[in-house]
């Protein structure tokens, strides 16, 4: 009876000294509890689970190349199509489920977009040709009527990502020479300190081609910053070309049979080719909305001067000069703290040719 006594007076005055008991004895002083932390973090669906067709490909899956176009990404993507005549003056031309196939040149009806930032002209129509390819480390390839979340893209969407900032200084140089008179040099440069990090590439790229009439210089200047902060992320992009190729011209089956290193007569006597000269400047923001929610805002302003000399006389050589710029919002509703699946997809772009500088 007296050991129950003594426990029951322990419990008493543990309980006494409690931060309840001294709460609700002291009305004027504050309890302080333990706080409880809660997250829901999102999470990403596997690409078997999601109902769109879409394929990602890996820097770290593709095997090593010349890097002189994406065809041979893009050759494992069921539904794709890339036309290469391995002609620099042409252009890679690929085609997602028959869209883009009519193109003579370039990409049409499909959007390209590069670190969220559209390589896209505002006249629907894409050139590769100021993508760095040493940079590419991932490509999201979008099928069917899914693309339209993109906005216009009616036939599909290339997602493409760059290498980021590294996080410790680091600089690479890389040359190379093949066959055909292929030579390449690129230069990389990059870090990062605190919260800012850098990355500036350099590629030049010269090619003499299987014909006369083929040689193609190719050079590209990219350079990236980022600034991240509690509230989002911003990113500053640079891009500026400076690429010219020759046209050998096509053959007929008789002059193929004859000699296939031959040149297209008019090609030749009209010095065929196509230059382009391309500054784009882009800048985007990340941010973190109430919740879970995020959005992002995207603008970019650019210059394009291109020319292009064919094989005939009449109406056979054409330039011209464009400024064009574009702003682009999207909103991303995730569906309160017990569902981690984004409700709601809100974007807007617009796109547009600048008038000439006077």
């Amino acid at each position: 009876m007296r050991q129950a006594i003594s426990l029951l007076a322990v419990g008493v005055v543990a309980l006494a000294q409690t931060p309840v008991a001294q709460a609700q004895a002291d009305p004027e002083s504050a309890l302080e509890l333990a706080p409880l932390l809660i997250t829901s973090p999102r999470t990403d669906a596997r690409w078997l689970s999601s109902p769109a067709a879409v394929s990602v490909l890996d820097a770290a899956s593709t095997p090593g190349e010349q890097a002189l176009a994406l065809d041979t990404w893009l050759a494992r993507v069921p539904g794709v199509f890339s036309l290469n005549r391995y002609n620099l003056a042409q252009g890679l031309r690929p085609a997602i489920r028959g869209f883009g196939a009519r193109g003579n040149f370039g990409v049409r009806g499909i959007r390209v977009l590069v670190d969220g930032v559209p390589l896209t002209m505002p006249d629907g129509q894409t050139e590769l040709d100021g993508l760095d390819l040493g940079l590419v480390e991932r490509i999201e390839v979008l099928r069917g009527p899914a693309s339209v979340l993109y906005g216009n893209a009616a036939g599909g969407v290339l997602a493409i990502e760059t290498r980021q900032p590294p996080a410790t200084p680091s600089m690479q140089l890389d040359v190379s020479a093949a066959g055909l008179g292929y030579q390449r040099a690129r230069a990389e440069v990059g870090g990062s300190e605190a919260n800012v990090g850098g990355l500036l590439a350099f590629t030049s790229t010269t090619l003499e081609g299987y014909r006369p009439q083929s040689q193609a210089h190719t050079n590209s200047l990219t350079g990236k910053a980022q600034w991240i902060s509690d509230s989002g992320q911003l990113r500053l992009n640079f891009n500026a070309i400076d690429n010219r190729a020759e046209d050998p011209g096509g053959l007929t089956a008789a002059q193929v049979k004859a000699d296939r290193r031959q040149v297209a007569a008019n090609n030749l006597r009209f010095d065929a080719d196509e230059y382009i000269r391309q500054q784009r400047l882009g800048l985007v923001w990340d941010g973190y909305a109430a919740g879970a929610d995020e959005y992002q805002l995207r603008s970019y302003a650019g210059h394009r001067e291109f020319g292009n000399r064919l094989g005939f006389e009449r109406s056979g050589q054409t330039t011209f000069s464009r400024y064009f710029s574009g702003v682009g919002a999207q909103y991303r509703a995730v569906a309160g703290a017990e569902c981690n699946t984004v409700i709601e997809l809100k974007q807007a772009q617009h796109d547009a040719f600048l008038p000439p500088l006077s």
